[in-house]
This record gives C-alpha cells, structure tokens and sequence, in this order.
C-alpha cells in the first residue's frame, strides 16, 4: 500500500517481488492515480509479462494499463523520443552481439591492434563492462597496457557506431542515462509523466 516515491524490491527468486509490485500497482490505480503515470519496470521480459497480466487480473477490463516493461524497453521508448538530442536519429539500429563483433574486428584493424595479443570478444567485453559502470569514452582513464588498449577501441567503437546511427545494447540504458544527466529538461519530462 505504499504510494508516495519510488520502492525498490530486492529479494531472491520466487519469494514474491512481481506479486508486490502488481498488487502495488493495482491499489494505486484503485486510490485513483492515473495508470499513465504509473512506471513498472523490471529486469526479465518475462516478468514484465507477468506482470502486464497479473495487472490485467486484478483491474477492470476497461481500466488503461500503466507502462510496464524492462529497463531495456522502457530506455529504448525513451531513445526513440528523445535520442535527438544526443545527435542519433530516431530510426536508429540495434546492434546485435555479431554486429558488434563484426566492427570491433574492423576497429581493430584499422588501429592494427593485433587480435591474437587481444581477442575482439575480451575488447568488446570490458568495453561493456566500462558502459555499464557508465564511463563514457572522454571519461576513460587507463591504467594498464589492456586497458590502453581499449581505451582506443572504445573511442573509435562509439563513433563507428554513431556514424551508423547505431547503439548496441548497453546503449540502450547508458545513453538514456546521458540524456538525463546532459538534458534536465528531458529528466524534468519524465518525472512528470512517472
């Protein structure tokens, strides 16, 4: 029954976090909050939809439905409204883990990082590592040979990428992060509508 602010559940499998958060939901649409401007996010697509239809039980069928979804999804709505304003166009593509592959590979080549002394999967992997510690490229301070290394791979990576108008997956959180951190009115926005 709590309804004032965010609340963050953590618990382990099966002991009830989707359960809580449903019928949290559902009371808060029963107290009269529009289900507009209500936000359920979760990590698994699968418990975004058993949430969607756990909602679905507890309310009327002619009561709208809040936005529920993955932090993935709801980012990726966000990017497609507001990913201007970082210089990407709205039609932008999702890079898949072999399309990644395929232009670190390239990077490489072009920087002559020689892929047998540092594997493209072991570049791609810290550069995610970096995104999801939300380093960006300007802010990267190396401190080893490897790490120099990526460091330049993961410059010329994001600007490959960009150049493509495309994100891979990290960027789908990491540059809706950016836009709120660079763009407060867009924050402002958001906080107004959840």
């Amino acid at each position: 029954k709590a309804v004032e602010g965010p609340v963050l559940i953590i618990a382990g499998p099966g002991s009830g976090k989707t359960n809580c958060l449903t019928y949290r939901i559902a009371y808060m649409i029963s107290q009269g909050i529009n289900p507009d401007s209500i936000l359920g996010i979760t990590f698994t697509n699968k418990s975004a939809g058993e949430m969607k239809e756990r909602i679905q039980k507890l309310l009327k069928e002619e009561t709208k439905m809040p936005t529920v979804g993955t932090f993935h999804s709801i980012c990726l709505r966000i990017l497609k409204r507001e990913i201007s304003v970082l210089g990407y166009g709205s039609n932008f593509s999702i890079f898949d883990s072999d399309d990644q592959l395929g232009v670190i590979k390239r990077i490489m080549g072009e920087l002559e990082i020689d892929p047998k002394k540092f594997h493209p999967r072991a570049v791609l992997s810290k550069i995610s590592k970096l995104k999801t510690n939300l380093i960006f490229p300007d802010d990267f301070e190396p401190k080893d040979f490897f790490s120099k290394v990526v460091a330049k791979a993961y410059v010329k990576y994001q600007s490959e990428l960009k150049k493509m108008n495309g994100l891979d997956f990290d960027d789908l959180i990491v540059l809706t992060v950016r836009i709120f951190k660079e763009h407060p009115e867009v924050l402002e926005k958001y906080q107004g509508i959840w």
